[in-house]
């Protein structure tokens, strides 16, 4: 197994290669011959992005044997898409048996920015990348250095995920699936299993995405009509030719329970805002949900040759969690898996009827279990296939009578947790305690465990290390602020800024030249600094050769970029005052509601808006 990396010149191609298990280096410069050669020590090669590009480099180089002109002109074409790859090089590049450690990570993680997280430096080569003379010698050698950097980071990405590609192996093996298909995603692997073809599919699928199935067992009297009365109307503009691209954007706004909920087609959401409280919680959750609609009500996408293979994978997966075997994971994957096939319209198993027959049903038959505990529970949260409630000891018997019985109606199971504790911004960002003593937090609290790194989203995660601190430490916002600064962990108070293809590029204002000064980095590291020379991030577009500086929203009006490793900072640049006042503008009792929404009242960061724009 080796890990690898290259990068191309109009004049020179290099690539690095690393064996996963003695760490050896090998490297190649415009030696075709060498790298063929060397190509027959391995059997698997990992990348980062590679599928996209590395394989389809390797395979123009070795089996095609492109001059450097054209290799270069390919890798332009790849990374500009002004021009389209040749479709028989990238079929023949799928036939290398590689892994690709981008493969499934949430949307726009590079591999810079994954550095960026794990706190190390993440300095681009400063060689331009379209010179038009062959690479001196000190140049080689840099972008050789810059190029092996990677290759290392790519490996430790890889040492992350790695039970991510351990249970695509299992699948592989588990279920006798042709070897090459391990390069595929799980959704694809699913659809393998369960003998998925769209032959399989009626003629009028695809044409009849929304024509929902109502569910025969749900009780239309707990089921306020405003509900019933949105998706019927879905329907029914359907059925009068309206289009389906309008109709999945519709979305409707209902007080369920107390509780505003948000209804549509990316599911079900409600939840008290910037609530809190240390009154028993019960939190139950549907186990195995959307596959347990999915065989209760033949929800299954039409592609898969027999119902009955899911039903298999769905007994097998809860006879193996029974006895505690560790294989039980391989069939949870695989179950949940298929749901997030039937809406992907590259999948054997796409079929977006289906998909919406399991979305709308799962919500009604939420709902339907809000109301029939309304009388003797608060709502606290829903969110697609669980609900918080708190309630008093003396109902809780009457309680769990309930959920029964709305079990046995449905065919579905309950799990439940007790909660002691839950801080709730809204309904995608809170934090909890069990009984169990055991922690959860999503949103702007998923970073707070201060010895965990999330490489995949790490930016500005003080506030989430702060508020738990805060909440369920008893540790004021100083207090943490200072401990992280004294004990040298700095990664948490890093802003991950990117460059999104939406705009030309990033600048920082220098308020002693009074310029804008262009970044060359397109991710970097910012923090809010004490030093008065740099100013706020700004946005650049290019508008008919004039420049646009729109600013970076709501970044500190002083900012520092460190894009070396953090070992090396200086942590005195570091303005803690900002980020105290950051995170104190987050404690729950600081927030205001207005219309249901929740908001700051000062004007500090708005660190939700920026997550957004970062995330894209």
């Amino acid at each position: 197994m080796f890990f690898y990396d290259f990068e191309v010149f109009k004049y020179d191609w290099l690539v690095v290669f690393i064996d996963r298990f003695s760490g050896k280096v090998y490297k190649f410069h415009n030696d075709v011959d060498a790298l063929r050669e060397f190509l027959h020590l391995g059997n698997i090669l990992i990348g980062f992005n590679n599928y996209n590009y590395d394989d389809i480099i390797l395979t123009a180089l070795v089996h095609d044997r492109y001059s450097n002109i054209d290799l270069y002109n390919l890798s332009q074409a790849i990374v500009t898409k002004n021009t389209k790859v040749p479709y028989k090089l990238k079929a023949r590049a799928k036939n290398i048996v590689s892994f690709d450690c981008m493969q499934e990570l949430q949307m726009g993680v590079s591999l810079k920015a994954i550095e960026c997280n794990l706190g190390v430096s993440i300095k681009e080569s400063t060689v331009p990348w379209n010179l038009n003379r062959p690479l001196t010698e000190q140049e080689l050698e840099d972008v050789f250095n810059y190029c092996e950097y990677d290759v290392r980071n790519t490996k430790k990405v890889y040492e992350l995920r790695i039970d991510y590609f351990q249970a695509k192996a299992d699948i592989v093996e588990e279920f006798k699936i042709n070897p090459y298909n391990i390069k595929k995603t799980r959704s694809h692997l699913a659809s393998q299993v369960l003998k998925a073809s769209q032959k399989h599919l009626p003629r009028t699928a695809g044409l009849d995405r929304l024509n929902i199935s109502y569910v025969n067992k749900i009780n239309w009297n707990n089921i306020p009509s405003a509900l019933k009365l949105f998706y019927d109307s879905i329907i029914k503009d359907f059925k009068n030719g309206m289009s389906y691209l309008t109709l999945e954007k519709l979305k409707l706004s209902l007080d369920i329970a107390g509780v505003t909920h948000n209804f549509g087609f990316g599911g079900v959401h409600g939840a008290l805002v910037a609530f809190k409280t240390k009154q028993k919680i019960l939190y139950l959750d549907v186990s195995s949900y959307y596959p347990s609609l999915m065989i209760a009500y033949n929800f299954l996408s039409r592609a898969c040759e027999s119902p009955e293979l899911y039903k298999n994978l769905y007994d097998t997966r809860f006879a193996l969690k029974k006895a505690k075997e560790l294989k039980e994971y391989i069939y949870k994957i695989l179950l949940n898996a298929s749901y997030g096939a039937t809406k992907d319209k590259y999948s054997s198993m796409f079929d977006p009827l289906q998909a919406n027959n399991i979305c709308i049903n799962g919500q009604i038959i939420l709902v339907d279990l809000i109301q029939r505990l309304k009388d003797y529970t608060t709502l606290v949260q829903s969110n697609t296939d669980g609900i918080m409630l708190t309630y008093n000891d003396s109902d809780y018997n009457k309680i769990i009578e309930i959920t029964r019985n709305w079990e046995n109606n449905y065919n579905l199971k309950l799990g439940q947790k007790i909660l002691t504790e839950l801080y709730q911004r809204d309904v995608n960002n809170y934090i909890y305690k069990t009984a169990n003593g055991k922690i959860s937090g999503k949103g702007m609290f998923k970073n707070w465990d201060i010895n965990k790194i999330n490489f995949e989203s790490n930016s500005l995660s003080v506030v989430a290390i702060a508020l738990k601190r805060y909440y369920l430490d008893n540790i004021s916002i100083k207090d943490t602020i200072n401990y992280l600064l004294d004990n040298d962990i700095l990664t948490p108070f890093q802003l991950v800024a990117k460059k999104s293809n939406k705009y030309d590029g990033l600048a920082v204002f220098n308020s002693d030249t009074r310029e804008y000064i262009t970044l060359d980095h397109k991710v970097n590291r910012v923090f809010a600094s004490v030093l008065q020379t740099w100013g706020k991030l700004y946005k650049i577009t290019n508008i008919g050769g004039t420049f646009k500086y729109d600013k970076y929203t709501n970044t500190p009006n002083n900012i520092y970029i460190h894009n070396d490793n953090l070992e090396s900072m200086n942590k005195s640049l570091i303005d803690k005052n900002w980020y105290i006042n950051l995170c104190e503008s987050y404690l729950i009792e600081n927030q205001k509601i207005k219309k249901g929404k929740v908001t700051i009242d000062n004007d500090q960061l708005a660190l939700f808006d920026l997550f957004d724009i970062l995330a894209g």
